[in-house]
């Protein structure tokens, strides 16, 4: 009697404790693992990271493609109206420039919370919203921000636009005096109007070759590669950086000649001006200087060179087209509205994207591009959660197994006694 009731209490024992053992290792479903992440407080952290990490460096266009994954040149028509710098705030404004740094367009910005699109109102100086714009987010990570631009009449052909970090600083921020002034500047190299390299003993180029050194005075000099004096007197800059004009002035403070250039390039690393030829002002050559250690050269002194238009030398009068004074610049246009692109120069009516309309794609319903993949990539900064449950219930499981074993030896012990 005895040793029959004993064996189906110990089997019960046994049965019990393997199967709470069981369910303290069963692995711990996707939901309860994201459950953290379903917080009204870790969606609010997500929709932050999202935005964060659009306003965390200014971007750049680089790269474009359609919806075969074929590239597509960024002065393609379908692409060329969104090409440029873009500096979105940490504020929520925005200001966008074309990559010859003229303004395009500036306003309001914001990203949805899932990352899956984003949102611009551009608006005029005087405040006034001139369009709104919603488009799908493709990819927003650190390196790399690529919305998508759809055809409204034929939904089945879009653009992707790629936007990737830069260092290039928002123009109109930059003291461009104080960037001529910061260093030496050698002639390195100097390019033609198609883009082809200009020999710097080429005659369109030669007379614009060697070191200058600007003052932070107001003051220059400038020496030819052998280091032989060749001019100096005034300078300015521009102050939105268009154009650098110098006054050459003799021994005793007299004004030789004046003469104004347009500025291609000026940042830390590159200071290029344009020599446009006067007889014909679709050819110009790009004189290109870079950051110098070479020291001035002393001893110098009024050498008369830049009276002598043509003559040899660096920056003396005469080159092409034998006046020295290239071309003044168009003043910069100012508030030109216009598509994420151009400015004022987009499709019809200066609101944008196929179709004209400004807007040119919203993002689906429940976040999703047209094509029913999410607006973002499974690698952008979504807040996972979860990992912390994980641990804590392995923890447990452990703990509670333990415990368990403790317990049937002990129930054993006492079924045998």
């Amino acid at each position: 009697m005895t040793r029959t009731s004993r064996r189906p209490a110990r089997t019960t024992i046994i049965t019990s404790t393997l199967v709470a053992a069981a369910l303290c290792l069963a692995p711990v479903t996707p939901a309860l693992a994201a459950g953290a992440a379903d917080t009204p407080a870790a969606a609010e952290q997500a929709a932050t990271e999202y935005s964060a990490a659009l306003a965390a460096t200014p971007w750049e266009t680089t790269a474009a493609t359609d919806q075969d994954g074929n590239p597509v040149a960024l002065d393609d028509a379908r692409a060329a109206n969104f090409v440029g710098w873009a500096y979105f705030k940490q504020g929520g404004t925005f200001t966008m420039y074309t990559l010859d740094d003229k303004p395009k367009m500036q306003g309001d910005w914001t990203v949805a919370p899932d990352g899956s699109s984003r949102w611009i109102a551009a608006k005029n100086d005087a405040g006034d919203v001139l369009f709104e714009r919603t488009v799908p987010i493709v990819t927003l990570t650190a390196d790399e921000f690529t919305y998508r631009v759809i055809d409204q009449a034929d939904p089945t052909q879009w653009v992707d636009i790629v936007h990737t970090p830069t260092t290039h600083q928002e123009p109109g921020t930059i003291d461009y005096s104080a960037a001529l002034a910061a260093t030496p500047w050698e002639t390195t190299a100097a390019t033609d109007q198609d883009g082809n390299p200009v020999a710097l003993d080429d005659a369109r180029a030669a007379n614009f070759v060697g070191w200058a050194y600007f003052k932070q005075g107001g003051t220059f000099t400038m020496y030819p590669l052998d280091d032989k004096p060749k001019m100096q007197g005034d300078w300015t800059v521009a102050p939105d950086g268009s154009s650098r004009w110098i006054a050459a002035k003799n021994d005793a403070g007299d004004v030789l000649f004046e003469r104004t250039v347009p500025i291609v390039t000026l940042t830390a690393d590159e200071f290029t001006y344009r020599v446009i030829d006067q007889a014909d002002p679709t050819q110009w050559v790009d004189i290109v200087h870079t950051p110098t250690t070479h020291q001035e050269p002393t001893g110098g002194g009024d050498t008369g060179g830049e009276t002598n238009p043509g003559g040899g030398g660096g920056e003396t009068p005469g080159g092409t087209g034998g006046t020295g004074d290239g071309s003044t610049p168009t003043p910069e246009p100012g508030d030109t509205g216009g598509a994420d692109g151009t400015g004022g120069t987009g499709t019809t009516g200066g609101t944008g994207a196929t179709g004209g309309t400004g807007d040119a794609a919203a993002a689906a319903p429940g976040g999703t591009a047209p094509d029913g993949a999410k607006g973002h990539t499974a690698d952008t900064l979504a807040a996972t959660g979860g990992s912390g449950l994980l641990v804590s219930a392995a923890a447990s499981a452990l703990a509670i197994l333990g415990g368990a074993i403790l317990f049937v030896r002990r129930a054993l012990a006492g079924a045998r006694g």
